[in-house]
């Protein structure tokens, strides 16, 4: 507080206003003192009234969403998030996927999927990769466009679908006969498709090499375990 022209104490700027029971100076209600700035800064989107950025005391709508505990509000269905125009919980558009109340882009071609590198579905003329990390195009000579969510031909300066001829392919030289893997130490190209050497390993489209199962295994359990712990 201040001292104004008159010999009278008030709060120093006129964001805040003076509460006679505690006597002190608070921001408005869906607002916080920022001690940085000294000024009132919102409540993140989905809090009503917080203490700090980080420190939620309610959510905008209790029935639907519940404190995470972080300074912010999520749906308590977990396969939504909270959208701040209809004031309701909605799922993510195709292509996306929820985490912690944020929607986020599945893989590249992928239309619905539980995380980045779990894809559940593809978009039309499209198809899985072995470890169900991405989507490949149907057919060779093609590749994917993230604008129109459909699988295009090629440049005809670039005959090489690199990755769509076949999985594990990096040049094509005809659809269906792969020319060059693209983990050539580890792959070998037998009738035209590209095969891990060792039988104890897979391709990974993501890495775009092979990679031991229980690598892969012990991959997605470090993941899971990571989601537990930031819950």
């Amino acid at each position: 507080m201040v001292f104004n022209t008159d010999g009278i104490c008030s709060c120093k700027t006129n964001e805040l206003t003076y509460n006679t029971t505690t006597h002190t100076c608070n921001c408005p209600y869906g607002e916080y003192p920022d001690q940085q700035t000294g000024l009132c800064s919102p409540c993140q989107d989905t809090c009503a009234d917080c203490v700090s950025y980080n420190i939620c005391l309610s959510c905008i709508d209790n029935s639907i969403l519940y404190n995470t505990g972080k300074g912010n509000c999520i749906c308590q269905d977990g396969s939504k998030v909270y959208n701040n125009v209809s004031k309701s919980c909605v799922p993510c558009p195709n292509g996306n996927y929820p985490s912690f109340g944020v929607c986020y882009p599945c893989g590249s071609g992928c239309n619905s999927c539980s995380y980045y590198n779990e894809c559940n579905q593809c978009y039309t003329g499209m198809h899985l990769s072995s470890d169900n990390t991405g989507c490949i195009c149907n057919n060779a000579y093609t590749l994917f466009n993230p604008v129109t969510n459909t699988c295009e031909d090629c440049d005809p300066a670039q005959p090489a679908c690199d990755g769509n001829c076949l999985e594990g392919c990096k040049i094509c030289t005809s659809p269906g006969t792969c020319q060059t893997c693209y983990d050539a130490e580890n792959m070998v190209s037998k009738n035209g498709e590209c095969s891990c050497i060792n039988t104890d390993q897979k391709y990974s489209f993501t890495k775009r090499k092979c990679v031991d199962n229980s690598s892969a295994q012990e991959l997605a359990l470090v993941w899971v375990l990571a989601l537990y712990a930031a819950i």
